[in-house]
């Protein structure tokens, strides 16, 4: 097969000659262009009768072409008709340009556009039905299969030569652009009356790589379903929604749902929400948001907010949540598949890395009994009011068990309101360490005190407690109890010179005034919990340095060993006048041998024998400094 040939062959297999024939007598011009030779319409027409492919054909009154060279499908309205499209609903007939067993060039096409005719008072538009709107660029189906996306390709929807059918009652543009992932401009959007439409649903789902929207005409004063609209549109940075009236909307559920790129949303601040139902996982995966103004939320008919805001990890404030109405919010399993299954009150802030603070304390959820995670992942989470009333109730939660991991890896928690009726289990999570109340230094508590353990160790948390002691916690605010000095410590030998201690742990050549240990509080070690946590006041690793700084602890100095004073060598006092290789090879590697036991890594575990580690780190030490010498004698 010639080149000629390679171009024009379409994927399935076809009559060579004939095709070549055709050409012969009948081809115009051969343009080459981008790839592609422009074909006059006999011998597009000669291919698609011999592949069965369907190149044109029309829909209601509208005529649709494809053209195999710009990989463009143009609609354009019949003439002397009204430019109306078919009515296509889910159990209608898909329309001839969507059937892909007639045009597999679908999976190609990379640009759509309608075209009006005439001009002035005699233009035409295509006509758009309302039913024809609900999956318009995909086929209608009950599944969420990729066969039902099929113009995968698609770049560019030009809508200018459309208008919607004046004549409609009510208009859905559920699934409208959904699956077209390569979408990345939308022309005449805009010109749209949407004043009818009352499902915005899955509208934009899936528009990975679209960048802009133009809906500053959009009127959704009729929308009562707007869930996953924009959910998976992972390239939006900025959302314009100032034109929106959600006042009627039931359900927004993933309205925003993986838009990891969007850094703002303005008129948000403006949603009046009093008729949403589902609010779940509305930002979830937001990951990019730095702020939220959602002051203008009224959610007192709100059922579900399970992972609101889960996955927003640069998310520092939310206005206006401390006002949210929580009375109607309990048990509502999401059957969705493009979001994590969330219910009542699971997972609401779970991953939100930068929050530090929260104010719940109006909140109330004697309904719900979904918890599982609430707080889980809030690592900068340091003062969490919850209240002390009778509001943030999880007793009901408690019962079935559903309030799992609620603040695991709230690392940085520092002070926690909760009232009477909140209740702790041994699975909530709460960090490993030691609690007082807020404004007073005794009693203090053990994390495992106030939540329980798993060997049945009851929690000593009473929310009818009116007095606090060392067996009862009452309601209140807990914050992180001071380190309690060791009334013991290990004093050093008076007659043991002091040993320097260097500066730059690598460096000993600049040794400092080493510190005084009786004034030096000792770590506040405790057996680890079992808890997936850090355990509290560990000087084991970075893990340990992390944690005594959250907790304004010091960690204990280790008291080093003490050592004979040196004595200087008669070659030293003599000066350096000869050198002897062997000699200075040996203190070189002896300098970097004590410059890698002071790089090592230090440990308090008491289970480690100080005579072991020593002659282990000795070893790696000497292994280091004369794999180093070997390397240098190489060179």
């Amino acid at each position: 097969m010639n080149d000629t040939q390679s171009l024009i062959a379409p994927p399935q297999a076809i009559n060579v000659k004939r095709i070549t024939l055709i050409g012969l007598g009948i081809l115009t011009s051969l343009t080459l262009s981008t790839g592609y030779i422009a074909l006059s319409p006999q011998v597009e027409a000669a291919i698609a009768e011999e592949t069965n492919q369907q190149l044109t054909g029309e829909d209601g009154n509208v005529s649709w072409k494809y053209d195999t060279t710009t990989k463009t499908l143009t609609f354009t309205p019949k003439a002397d008709s009204d430019g109306k499209m078919g009515t296509h609903g889910i159990f209608d007939e898909t329309p001839s340009w969507k059937d892909t067993s007639k045009c597999p060039w679908i999976k190609d096409c990379q640009t759509i556009e309608f075209k009006s005719t005439g001009n002035g008072s005699d233009v035409k538009f295509c006509i758009l039905q309302p039913k024809s709107t609900s999956n318009l660029f995909s086929i209608a189906n009950f599944d969420d299969s990729p066969k039902n996306y099929p113009f995968e390709s698609v770049s560019k929807v030009d809508l200018t030569g459309a208008k919607l059918d004046n004549d409609g009652d009510e208009f859905s543009f559920m699934y409208m652009f959904a699956g077209l992932k390569n979408l990345t401009s939308i022309v005449g959007l805009d010109t749209f009356d949407t004043s009818k439409v009352n499902d915005f649903s899955y509208m934009f789902r899936n528009c990975e790589k679209l960048k802009t929207i133009d809906l500053s005409k959009f009127n959704t004063a009729q929308a009562t379903d707007m869930r996953s609209m924009f959910s998976g549109c992972k390239s939006l940075e900025n959302l314009d929604l100032s034109s929106f009236n959600v006042e009627k909307a039931e359900n927004l559920r993933a309205m925003f749902y993986e838009c990891t790129s969007l850094k703002s949303i303005t008129g948000i601040e403006k949603f009046k929400t009093s008729a949403a139902e589902e609010i779940d996982c509305m930002f979830q995966n937001c990951s990019a948001l730095e702020s939220l103004d959602l002051s203008k939320f009224d959610t007192k008919n709100v059922t579900n907010m399970g992972a609101m805001f889960a996955g927003c990890k640069k998310l520092k404030t939310i206005t206006g949540i401390d006002k949210f109405n929580t009375e109607k919010v309990k048990t509502k399993q999401t059957q969705q598949t493009n979001q994590d299954d969330a219910a009542g009150f699971d997972k609401i802030f779970s991953g939100c890395e930068s929050l530090e603070e929260l104010d719940l304390s109006g909140w109330k959820t004697s309904n719900a009994n979904y918890m599982v995670g609430l707080f889980d992942g809030c690592k900068n989470l340091k003062t969490l009011n919850l209240g002390t009333t009778d509001n943030f109730a999880t007793k009901q939660a408690v019962t079935g068990q559903k309030v799992e991991n609620m603040f695991r890896n709230c690392n940085n928690l520092q002070k926690l309101t909760v009232g009477k009726s909140f209740v702790f289990t041994n699975t909530c999570g709460l960090r490993d360490t030691t609690w007082k109340k807020d404004g007073t230094d005794q009693p203090t508590w053990t994390t495992k005190q106030l939540i329980g353990t798993q060997d049945g160790a009851a929690s000593i948390y009473d929310g009818d407690a009116t007095k606090d002691t060392a067996e009862k916690v009452g309601p209140g605010t807990l914050v992180l109890a001071a380190t309690t000095p060791n009334p013991n410590p290990v004093k050093p030998n008076p007659q043991d010179p002091p040993v320097p201690t260097p500066a730059n742990p690598t460096d000993p050549s600049t040794p400092v005034t080493p510190s005084d240990p009786s004034t030096t509080k000792p770590s506040n070690t405790t057996t680890p919990s079992g808890f997936g946590l850090p355990v509290e006041g560990s000087n084991t690793g970075s893990t340990s340095a992390q944690t005594n700084q959250a907790t304004h602890e010091t960690p204990a100095a280790t008291p080093a060993a003490p050592q004979a004073p040196s004595t200087p060598s008669a070659s030293t006092e003599a000066g350096p006048a000869h050198v002897n290789p062997q000699a200075s090879a040996q203190s070189e590697e002896a300098h970097t041998a004590s410059k890698s036991r002071a790089a090592l890594p230090q440990t308090s575990d008491p289970y480690v024998p100080a005579g072991i580690l020593s002659f282990v780190m000795g070893g790696m030490a000497t292994v280091i400094a004369r794999t180093i010498k070997k390397q240098k004698r190489t060179k």
